[in-house]
């Protein structure tokens, strides 16, 4: 299932354009207890609604009705990288960390570390991690740093756009690290893409939406189709939160283009 319902994606619209309900009923002509209706889901949106939010009627149409399903991700992305996903649970909200392998060699994405058991993995199997990268300063997002740092001394950990004040590549064993800022979902967003296969996003993007403006919605669309669109359509999406997508998937359904 998608990580937003329609009614997450129309909010976030309206609320990252920054309009009241009142202000898109006079846009819009539909009634303040219409528009209410529509984000509690209860009665579905009509077009010129989607046209004044800037999402796409056929695209908002086809997560509506669950159709185009982003496509399942194999666990073995390239020739010897091999990515592991976790869904991690901190301050009772579940996110997606992520495991990247390449031989006995690993990134670390996000909340890694707030899972005992995926550390033990790590040293279970023998992989030494060289990375962990953060993709913005969020609680759910920065957990277990620490158990981290004390179980690795020697990883270098890169936090977002406080390490990242421009555009930045790394170059390690097995692994070209791109970090490429992203703010919009945060001022501090950074997605990072791997070599040439994956692009762990953070909160950028999802499938088939976005993740809340908090910044600023008009920054968070043009780095998405200036920095994450411009990438080869088969260039895995590893998002905070939801499924794995693709580029090309966004492009063609994603509702917010």
């Amino acid at each position: 299932m998608f990580e937003d319902t329609i009614t997450d994606i129309i909010k976030k619209a309206r609320e990252g354009l920054g309009l009241s309900l009142r202000t898109l009923a006079d846009q819009t002509g539909i009634p303040v207890s219409e528009i209410q209706k529509i984000e509690e889901g209860k009665t579905p949106p009509k077009e010129k609604l989607l046209d004044a939010l800037g999402l796409s009627p056929f695209k908002f149409d086809s997560v509506r009705k669950n159709a185009f399903m982003p496509a399942k991700i194999p666990e073995i992305i390239k020739k010897n990288l091999r990515l592991k996903t976790l869904e991690i649970s901190t301050g009772g909200i579940v996110s997606n960390a992520y495991i990247l392998i390449h031989e006995h060699y690993a990134l670390l994405v996000d909340s890694v570390g707030a899972s005992e058991n995926d550390v033990h993995f790590l040293s279970n199997e023998g992989f030494e991690p060289l990375f962990l990268l953060i993709t913005h300063g969020h609680f759910d997002h920065i957990g277990g740093i620490e158990r981290v740092q004390a179980s690795y001394p020697n990883i270098r950990i890169i936090h977002g756009g406080k390490d990242v004040p421009c555009d930045t590549r790394y170059e390690t064993d097995g692994f070209s690290i791109d970090a490429i800022r992203t703010p919009g979902h945060t001022e501090d967003s950074v997605s990072y893409f791997v070599n040439d296969a994956i692009a762990f996003v953070g909160d950028t993007i999802f499938a088939r939406s976005i993740g809340r403006p908090n910044y600023s919605l008009e920054s968070l669309l043009k780095n998405i189709r200036e920095k994450i669109f411009i990438l080869n359509d088969s260039v895995i999406l590893a998002p905070g939160h939801g499924p794995l997508t693709t580029v090309g998937e966004e492009k063609k359904y994603n509702p917010f283009f």
